[in-house]
């Protein structure tokens, strides 16, 4: 069965579960603190930059936590309103004078959460600004760290400082030698970093008494040691497994007995599929921790580094929970995708799709949580797939762009032209002049017999904006079609630099292909060598300059 802040997850539309398998953590870690009076901070709206998107995060945690204050920073200005316990503030997560306000203000915090640029430096220098500003108890979350192994994001595979998977190791290793000052615990998930911090009296969180353990003796579950010699702590001592071992869920082992990758390997096989292994006695060895905290990011290691080594346990730690007294892992499944790399075939992230289908049938499911669906619906399914959704956004008022690109595109696969025109002009009352509007609504108007209409339409947006994609393309088809081969080539040529990188060489075959039918050999050369830049060996570029430029 779904949690309760994973179901509120899919209804909102954040990407925290699904695309990213966060919630079901998130839910494990906060789920005592759900009614409490709290004050919650996080960093980053989503929405990139656009005013009025953004905001599905904020929305579930309003949802979630009744009674909590949710404050929100981002570097773009915000303008949706989700209520009056959620506040929203522009500012950068790095500019110390500005983060000020919020702690003093608002704080401090009982949960801060870093979803924010996920810049590698960003998020230490934030972690270091900020942590002051949580309250005794807090818990402060790092997202998507798997950034650190992302170059463009300053991320690395030998982490290179600064670099947050390495920075918070090396806090974890101090953590086991009991020089952490005020953090309590680290934990570390897929993707994600839990720092705890030390409560108002001074005794450390104890391994023994961590939410795992306390979760599998709920379940029924018994303790068993690896070593008959290691003493257990009268809370596990009472649910020591008999003779037979039975329905054995949590193995207690000396730290030492984990010493290196290949005998953690052992430790689980040992243990099983899944359950819970408490390594106590002693720090563990400070190469293992790092090495573990590092590699439950295998599946994000891969994605951007495909030749790196994988230890074999990595794809079996769930999670990892460093105590000053020991370190608890959760064993289990850990094969969750990249969103970079997503598999949507992978059990765990089929499952998770499947649940979203099952959620979205409640009528509960908002504007967001239904175009955060449609989107997965057209990538994994086909667009005729998402069709499904048009009528319920439609029903609930939705104006956003992607449910009239939707809702139009269903009609032209229909040919219901008049009711593309109405729709496009439906989303210009709401988005003036967005050029794929315009677009489709000229097409509309040409299909409908309005041919003059549609392209003083079209040329007018064209001399409005004429760095406007959609509007170049068009207008150059219609150059085509009527025979102005001259006129269109030169609106190709200049169509093609608005294009993203990746998409050119298309652009660009498909150009040559223009001009050589029209005769154009100089401008077929021209788009030549423009592929050749991009794909040096590309067959057709080739045979076109081999005529044109001989030497």
């Amino acid at each position: 069965m779904i949690d309760q802040l994973s179901r509120l997850a899919i209804l909102h539309g954040t990407d925290k579960f699904g695309y990213h398998d966060y919630t079901p953590n998130y839910f494990s870690l906060l789920e005592s603190w759900r009614m409490r009076p709290l004050r919650m901070l996080e960093i980053g709206v989503g929405g990139y930059g656009f005013e009025d998107r953004g905001g599905e995060s904020l929305a579930t945690w309003r949802d979630f936590f009744p009674q909590a204050q949710i404050t929100a920073i981002d570097i773009q200005r915000k303008t949706m309103a989700l209520g009056p316990r959620v506040k929203i503030l522009q500012g950068s997560q790095v500019d110390a004078p500005f983060l000020a306000g919020p702690v003093a203000e608002c704080g401090p915090f009982d949960i801060i959460l870093d979803d924010g640029s996920h810049l590698n430096e960003h998020v230490i220098e934030t972690f270091g600004l900020l942590f002051d500003g949580l309250a005794p108890g807090g818990i402060y979350l790092i997202e998507d760290v798997q950034t650190a192994f992302m170059p463009r994001y300053g991320g690395s595979l030998a982490l290179t400082a600064p670099n947050s998977v390495g920075h918070f190791a090396d806090l974890l290793v101090d953590l086991s030698l009991g020089r952490a000052g005020e953090i309590a615990a680290i934990e570390r998930f897929h993707n994600i970093i839990a720092l705890h911090k030390r409560g108002r009296d001074t005794d450390p969180l104890p391994a023994h008494a961590d939410r795992r353990i306390r979760a599998a003796l709920d379940a029924g579950k018994s303790v068993r040691r690896a070593d008959p010699a290691l003493d257990l702590a009268p809370e596990l001592a009472r649910h020591e497994a008999g003779p037979d071992g039975q329905n054995a869920g949590i193995l207690v082992a000396a730290a030492g007995q984990a010493g290196d990758g290949a005998a953690l390997g052992a430790l689980i096989r040992d243990l099983g599929p899944e359950g819970v292994i408490l390594l106590q006695g002693g720090p563990v060895a400070a190469g293992l921790l790092r090495e573990i905290f590092t590699q439950i990011d295998h599946r994000e290691i891969r994605a951007n580094f495909p030749q790196a080594p994988i230890q074999d346990y990595a794809r079996h730690v769930l999670s990892l929970s460093i105590h000053a007294d020991g370190a608890v892992l959760e064993i289990g499944d850990n094969n969750y995708p990249s969103n970079f790399a997503f598999d949507p075939h992978e059990p765990r992230a089929a499952a998770a799709l499947a649940t979203m289908g099952e959620v979205m049938q409640d009528p509960a499911a908002s504007q967001t949580g239904l175009l955060q669906y449609t989107g997965i619906l057209k990538r994994f399914s086909g667009i005729e797939a998402a069709f499904g959704l048009v009528d319920r956004l439609a029903a609930s008022g939705c104006i956003d762009p992607r449910y009239y690109q939707l809702a139009v595109l269903r009609m032209q696969r229909t040919a219901n032209w008049a009711e593309v025109l109405r729709l496009s002009e439906e989303a210009l009352a709401h988005l003036p002049e967005n050029p794929h509007f315009v677009v489709t609504k000229t097409r509309a108007m040409r299909m409908l017999g309005q041919g003059a209409e549609a392209e003083a339409l079209l040329r007018d947006a064209y001399a409005r904006d004429p760095r406007g994609r959609a509007v170049v393309v068009a207008l150059a088809r219609l150059e085509q079609d009527a025979g102005r081969m001259a006129e269109a080539i030169a609106l190709y040529e200049q169509s093609i630099n608005l294009f993203p990188l990746g998409g050119r060489s298309l652009q660009l075959r498909n150009l040559i292909a223009l001009c050589e039918g029209a005769g154009a050999q100089q401008a077929a050369a021209r788009a030549s060598r423009q592929l050749i830049a991009l794909v040096p060996d590309d067959a057709l570029a080739q045979r076109i300059l081999a005529k044109t430029d001989p030497d």
